[in-house]
């Protein structure tokens, strides 16, 4: 016979139950949590220890023979790069003077262009002149135009600001080798260094560094499952622990 229980009796045997459910789950959920915690707490324990070997440890012969090599490879990089840009600085430096010598003269010493277009007028400056301090017509068209030394001028400002930085990069290269050759380089040092020549080697030396690498490296990112924010220890506080269930009787 089926026992039927009714009305508010029943009721409150329903209640029961289903709040005897709800706090054990509640329990399972938190300790699921702790358990979770726990684990995370022990991986950053790992990878703080990982870091500090990485950050004390010395390379490697074998790291060391790369490295040297690598600097090798931009120290002849580098100087080629040099050599190339002062070649370059020279030739359009005696291309500049060869406009200046041939442009007309302003009775204040100043050398103006005109356009190719032969409306307006530049001084060796940049300085645009109006038509009472000289007509464009006063300029023979033999003369050197502006646009031709405008782009001279800018090309020289450019050569300058490349050869400003290689001379930065070759100072870079001068205290990788010094570390390197003082034999105290760690494991991390070696990594940083070797990543930032790469990133920041100027175009001029990556045209001469054969056998190194300018690719970024890839960097992987951990995809993370956010957790509910759940405060189990609200749910739990006025809560008694439930009783431990016996097979056969619960």
């Amino acid at each position: 016979m089926e026992l039927v229980v009714a009305g508010a009796l029943g009721r409150s045997f329903r209640r029961g139950a289903n709040e005897e459910a709800h706090r054990r789950v509640l329990w399972q959920l938190r300790e699921q949590k702790d358990r979770d915690r726990r684990q995370r707490e022990e991986q950053v324990d790992q990878s703080e220890s990982e870091f500090i070997d990485l950050a004390t440890t010395i390379i490697t012969a074998e790291q060391a023979e790369l490295f040297q090599s690598e600097l090798n490879i931009y120290h002849e990089a580098t100087y080629e790069a040099l050599r190339d840009n002062n070649e370059r600085l020279e030739n359009v430096e005696a291309h500049i003077e060869r406009m200046l010598s041939h442009a007309h003269v302003l009775e204040d010493g100043r050398r103006v262009f005109k356009t190719e277009d032969g409306t307006r007028v530049f001084d060796e400056f940049g300085r645009e002149l109006d038509a009472e301090t000289i007509s464009p017509d006063d300029i023979d068209d033999d003369r050197p135009r502006w646009e031709s030394y405008r782009d001279a001028m800018e090309e020289r400002e450019r050569l300058l600001q490349e050869r400003e930085k290689l001379i930065e990069f070759q100072s870079d290269l001068d205290e990788a080798q010094e570390l390197l050759d003082s034999g105290k380089m760690t494991q991390a040092e070696f990594e940083e260094r070797r990543q930032y020549l790469r990133d920041h080697a100027p175009d001029a030396v990556k045209v001469h560094a054969k056998g190194i690498d300018f690719e970024n490296d890839a960097k992987r990112t951990a995809a993370t499952n956010a957790e509910p924010n759940i405060d189990l220890d609200d749910e739990l506080a006025d809560m008694p622990m439930p009783e431990p269930s016996v097979p056969g009787l619960g």
